[in-house]
């Protein structure tokens, strides 16, 4: 009889509960993973609830969806050889420190309203076709503008022909000057449009032979090392590109020394975009990203956010944050010969993940859908495929990062708390920017 009425009272009590949370409404939606739009917003409010992983079948199956998709994981249980950037994923970074020094000039200044968003472009410019200078112009100025003032640095290479076999992107003739005029008409408004083109020899001149990046491996070898020089020349850019936005030379050699001292750039810039012109936008960067990169307590903050096109959680094509954070994106070629002289394999997103690691810079992955077009005016399939699984599992909540320290966890067959590998990697897998209180609107 007591254990009757223990088991009616248990009843009781979860029926009160759901008819309570339906009574006075979840905050936010029932799958957990988008805001309630009768959500409102306050500086030091959370309006968004992320669930642990396993508190939903769909999340468990979500889990056994991607750890089954992921080769890295596979192939460590299965004993494989695994290339040098994956080791590195799995059991921890070579000895070489990649972090760069920052220091703040004497006579930095506030930042004033309204916003000034700087634009920089990088990368080689090659044919623009129609769809994509309207996603510029609706998806990346126009929001960008309604925020503040922007200013538009370009920098690319002299090229009048382009090809890469890996990607399966036959030789097209290149009309740059055509290309730069319609970026430019993309961006009516902005304060500036400043352009700058080298010749691709500068950028190996600056790095020296590519035989030099790949002693260690090549993940690129199959197209007889082509990627592997545009890859050099990707960095060259960001580096010339950063300058422009800085007016600070850091190619100099008062700048290469072992410390990498690097200066802080003085400006008023409230945030800076970097974002490569072979891009379109399918949606427009949100109001909200804006608010959170762009506040203008941001002095000494190193956030950054990427779309949810991404590899391993970061994206090496663009991204949108503080100038702090920004800095450090555009100058991570500075640090590349330290990381192969460590041990290293030239990549990119796994590079990329160990230096912002290094340098402590925060990830968000924010609601922001960008694709590669190809030189010939075609769509990327591979980003087509890899937007039907973010879209579909892991967009909007911190599902994805805690299932990459999973995969590392379980890769390694160590539990987390014997292993102080795991609270680094926790520290530097991305985020989403529902893990951040929603701005108030300027």
């Amino acid at each position: 009889m007591r254990q009757q009425l223990v088991h009616c009272l248990t009843i009781l009590a979860v029926s009160v509960s759901i008819l309570y949370f339906y009574a006075e409404g979840p905050k936010s939606s029932r799958s957990g993973l988008h805001p309630s739009p009768q959500a409102t917003s306050t500086p030091d409010e959370h309006n968004y609830t992320v669930r642990s992983i396993a508190d939903t079948e769909a999340d468990a199956a979500t889990w056994r969806l991607i750890y089954r998709a992921s080769p890295v994981a596979k192939r460590a249980r299965d004993g494989a050889r695994l290339l040098p950037f994956e080791r590195e994923l799995l059991d921890g970074f070579p000895p070489a420190k990649l972090g760069l020094q920052l220091y703040r000039r004497t006579n930095n200044t506030e930042v004033h309203r309204p916003l000034q968003i700087a634009v920089v472009f990088f990368g080689l410019v090659k044919k623009l076709v129609a769809p994509q200078l309207a996603a510029f112009r609706n998806f990346v100025a126009a929001p960008l503008l309604s925020a503040g003032d922007v200013d538009v640095f370009l920098h690319t290479f002299e090229e009048s022909n382009f090809s890469n076999p890996r990607n399966g992107e036959k030789s097209q003739s290149i009309n740059q000057s055509k290309s730069i005029v319609l970026l430019q008409n993309a961006f009516v408004g902005a304060r500036r449009f400043n352009v700058a083109v080298s010749e691709a020899k500068e950028a190996h001149d600056f790095f020296g032979p590519t035989e030099r990046y790949t002693r260690n491996g090549n993940p690129w070898k199959r197209d007889g090392g082509l990627s592997s020089h545009y890859f050099l020349r990707q960095q060259y850019s960001l580096i010339r590109a950063t300058e422009m936005w800085t007016g600070t030379n850091y190619r100099s050699p008062q700048q290469q020394n072992n410390e990498m001292q690097i200066l802080l750039p003085n400006t008023n810039y409230s945030c800076v975009l970097y974002i490569r012109p072979d891009l379109a936008a399918e949606t427009p960067i949100a109001a909200e990203t804006i608010r959170a990169m762009c506040r203008h307590d941001n002095d000494g903050h190193r956030e950054l956010a990427v779309p949810y096109i991404e590899w391993n959680g970061l994206n090496d094509r663009t991204a949108f944050g503080t100038p702090e954070a920004m800095l450090l994106y555009g100058l991570r070629g500075l640090r590349l010969q330290t990381f192969i002289d460590g041990g290293g394999q030239i990549s990119a997103e796994p590079y990329l993940f160990r230096y912002l690691c290094e340098n402590k810079v925060a990830v968000h992955i924010a609601p922001w859908m960008v694709r590669r077009i190809r030189s010939d005016g075609s769509m990327e399939v591979r980003d087509i495929n890899k937007a039907i699984l973010s879209d579909r599992f892991v967009m909007n909540t911190d599902l994805w990062r805690d299932l990459q320290l999973r995969l590392h966890a379980k890769a390694n067959g160590k539990k987390r708390s014997q292993d102080t590998r795991k609270s680094t990697l926790r520290d530097c897998l991305p985020r989403t920017l529902l893990s951040l209180p929603r701005m108030p609107a300027t």
